[in-house]
């Protein structure tokens, strides 16, 4: 079983089991939980409900830390995730994750999240809506962006999103986000998915294609990119934990939500990583 060693990209001495996905954390490093989805769980929310793939999608890690780390994180009111999506396909997408939003906080503004590729090669798809907390929101915008270990992504608020294997090895990706944040997935269950399929093509540009979701009626049409987006919120090479752990207050703005909090969108609307239009099935 081949097992490789990803601290220098995680800030944290994790071994990940390449065949089952799974990880071992080293001394003196914990998680609060450990669990996982399977294709019997995620069928409601694919594009083929009845498609074939492999049993076991995504493995969630909750609250990984070092335990001299705890009080640090506590009062910054941050939690380190991890989550490990297998690669394949599941009839003609990729493997993914059943997508969420957001709670709001008492500030009415729904949370941001920092995403990090620490292994393999993602898609993460966005949505932006006007209403994060409604059973059937409607969408204003969409982005997929493809990003390669090491890069991460800022997802602002009233943003659901999903995470997507397009690699051929598991894809670890690693988050922050407020402990007074919280998972709704019930306006993914209630449209089987996310606003659009990410199709394996690989003679396609990034090797995917998008299929529009029916279940959501007319749609923006979605914008692709490739690269980080957290320039200039974040710039450093350094692992998001080890960044948490030198200045805390760099990532204030994941608890402290304000009105700016939205402002997290330009972020997607410009910058260095250049914009493309999505490909349709």
């Amino acid at each position: 079983m081949p097992v490789i060693d990803i601290g220098r990209t995680t800030g944290l001495p994790v071994l990940l089991d390449l065949t089952t996905g799974s990880i071992t954390l080293g001394a003196g490093t914990v998680c609060d939980s450990a669990g996982a989805r399977t294709l019997s769980q995620l069928r409601p929310l694919l594009r083929d409900p009845a498609a074939a793939g492999p049993e076991l999608l995504y493995r969630l890690y909750r609250g990984v830390r070092r335990r001299q780390d705890e009080q640090l994180l506590a009062a910054a009111g941050l939690r380190h995730d991890l989550t490990i999506t297998m690669p394949g396909r599941l009839g003609a997408e990729y493997v993914k994750t059943s997508g969420h939003y957001h709670p709001r906080g008492s500030e009415q503004i729904s949370f941001p999240e920092l995403y990090e590729v620490a292994y393999g090669r993602a898609a993460f798809l966005l949505q932006r809506v006007d209403d994060a907390q409604a059973r059937e929101p409607r969408v204003l915008e969409v982005w997929l962006q493809v990003c390669e270990a090491g890069e991460r992504i800022l997802i602002p608020p009233d943003c659901g999103h999903v995470s997507i294997n397009i690699g051929d090895v598991p894809l670890v990706v690693a988050d922050l986000i407020s402990r007074r944040s919280g998972h709704l997935y019930g306006s993914f269950q209630e449209r089987h998915g996310a606003a659009y399929y990410v199709l394996a093509e690989p003679h396609a540009e990034h090797g995917l294609v998008l299929e529009p979701n029916p279940a959501y009626g007319p749609l923006p049409e979605a914008h692709v990119g490739c690269g980080p987006r957290s320039t200039p919120v974040l710039a450093d090479d350094l692992p998001a934990y080890a960044q948490v752990r030198c200045d805390p207050g760099r990532f204030a703005f994941l608890e402290a939500l304000t009105p700016n909090s939205r402002d997290l969108v330009d972020l997607w609307r410009g910058g260095s990583s250049p914009l493309g239009r999505a490909r349709h099935s």
